[in-house]
């Protein structure tokens, strides 16, 4: 019997998480997570991240990264985890997020000492301790240039995939260069391939699915793009290195990974990459089909037909700042911290809440895009005050949580071609709140459309990367994904036709609320001015 597997990583914003997948049956053999705010308490992060004083700035201290993989292996190891089995490694990260090699880590990274934890020997590699992450907002101004130069956010948006947001590499490479952090760094990472380089013990390359978020990279060409690299920073290309397709293998596990925690020196790395493509290859979304994810962003992916499951460039997607952190931060409120009280409150009211909506932007929001604030409008769509919580109470906010993150995400898929309620369409939702029955009710609802949760699944992206890493092992001859059987065990919510109507009203009214919210912030901007 063949006891290899292949062994999948995702480095998400709450926690990392590893996963061992057979490596001919697919069959998930263990699951094991960190917890970075629980176990790396002296980091003093919240929900993974620090939020800086000006509130636009959000980083993860980047040793943070190393230290959870020492104790998540030690983790494994404990429980009896046999690395030397592991064929592959395979992994994903948080997309946007960067990491700055300082001048000589490469040195330090290829000679770590096996008596040694990783994080002790890297402490001194990185040119500043705060890698950015996909939630800051502070590069507005570096986002105007960037378009400037590129002759509009049409223009690069055509060229790379996107126009300039404020969490993608390019403009946060130039508030890194302004701050004399790039004169000290020898390579640029995403935390895709920074992960990767833990396990190589060497710099990774970046894989195109993770550098299409970057607006750096060209979608026709695949490559770098090198007018708007040397913008950003003259001999920027050097930085990061080679681009490689996705599904590379990139080389042999380290040697300090073999003497100190015994993998194979024959064990693969295959590239790294973003933590949607990872997801969709988990799901093993069909075309047509909505992957919707519930996790700390609340992310909605479309698998258009036609199109392959993520070796290249991303799919398409969208999504918004304000997920699991929002969520966990209104029940905390009105729940006593409690989520069988917050279930409570939510049975309590009816579907649409009674024409109550809440929009809850606690941190500047991709789209619309640097929404902030928290705003509640009546059955009349007449807002209540700045700062003012329901009448109706608790129970109304915590019904206005998922409903206003469920419509969000009915209209950005919308927005990327999917059709609610047509024959055939479904969704698929993975992420740590798509476990609760409430909330997977409320999202097919809102969208009209069955949703499908797979237990099991809510660790989609690092068991995407497993798999990825084992269709790479079995070579660009083999399709490893498609020869695994189709997951059966999985729940079904069907939209409730008594809920229909109030949700109908509820797309009707929301592109207008968002809009009267957008017009409530430019307000209180205006008079704070």
């Amino acid at each position: 019997m063949d006891k290899r597997f292949a062994l999948g990583w995702d480095f998400s914003t709450q926690q990392v998480k590893a996963i061992g997948v057979g490596l001919t049956t697919g069959e998930i053999l263990f699951e094991e997570f960190l917890k970075f705010d629980e176990a790396l308490p002296h980091y003093k992060t919240k929900g993974g991240v620090r939020v800086h004083p000006d509130g636009a700035t959000i980083t993860s201290p980047t040793l943070m990264w190393v230290e959870a993989l020492d104790r998540l292996l030690a983790q494994l190891k404990a429980r009896g985890v046999e690395f030397g089995q592991a064929a592959v490694i395979c992994g994903s990260g948080q997309q946007h997020g960067s990491v700055y090699w300082r001048t000589g880590a490469r040195d330090t990274l290829r000679q770590l000492k096996p008596e040694l934890p990783m994080a002790e020997q890297l402490a001194a590699c990185f040119s500043t301790a705060d890698s950015p992450v996909w939630m800051d907002s502070s590069t507005g101004e570096q986002c105007a240039q960037l378009e400037a130069f590129a002759g509009g956010p049409e223009a690069l948006a055509a060229l790379t995939g996107a126009r300039a947001f404020h969490r993608y590499t390019a403009a946060q490479l130039i508030k890194q260069r302004l701050a004399g952090t790039l004169a000290d760094t020898e390579r640029v990472s995403l935390v895709s391939s920074f992960a990767a380089s833990l396990f190589l013990g060497d710099y990774a390359s970046i894989d195109e699915a993770d550098g299409s978020g970057m607006n750096l990279m060209s979608l026709a060409e695949r490559a770098w793009v090198p007018r708007l690299c040397d913008f950003v920073q003259p001999g920027l290309e050097s930085l990061l290195g080679p681009i490689v397709p996705g599904r590379t293998i990139l080389g042999r596990v380290s040697a300090y990974l073999s003497a100190r925690w015994g993998f194979s020196p024959d064990c693969r790395v295959a590239a790294f990459t973003g933590d949607n493509p990872a997801t969709l290859a988990g799901l093993r979304l069909q075309p047509g089909c909505l992957a919707v994810t519930l996790g700390s962003s609340s992310c909605a992916l479309l698998r258009s037909p036609g199109r392959c499951l993520p070796a290249g460039a991303a799919l398409p997607s969208l999504g918004c700042v304000n997920g699991a952190l929002t969520r966990e931060a209104i029940r905390d409120r009105f729940a006593g911290g409690s989520w069988a009280e917050f279930d409570r409150l939510l049975d309590s009211r009816p579907p649409g809440n009674g024409g109550l909506v809440g929009l809850y932007f606690d941190s500047p929001e991709i789209v619309p895009e640097g929404a902030l604030g928290r705003y509640r409008f009546g059955a009349d769509g007449e807002p209540l005050p700045d700062g003012a919580d329901f009448v109706e109470g608790p129970a109304a906010e915590a019904r206005a949580c998922l409903e206003s993150h469920a419509m969000s995400l009915r209209l950005f898929a919308e927005s990327l071609g999917f059709r609610p309620g047509e024959p055939g369409a479904r969704v698929l939702a993975t992420g740590g709140a798509s476990a609760n029955p409430r909330v997977a009710q409320v999202l097919a609802d809102a969208l009209a459309t069955p949703v499908i949760v797979q237990p099991g699944l809510g660790n989609s992206a690092a068991l995407g990367a497993a798999l990825l890493g084992a269709s790479a092992l079995a070579g660009p001859s083999a399709d490893f994904l498609a020869s695994l059987p189709p997951e059966v065990e999985s729940r079904t919510f069907e939209p409730r036709p008594e809920a229909a109507p109030a949700y109908r009203s509820m797309r009707d009214r929301f592109p207008g609320l968002l809009a009267r919210a957008a017009e409530l912030q430019a307000a209180r901007l205006g008079g704070s001015a």
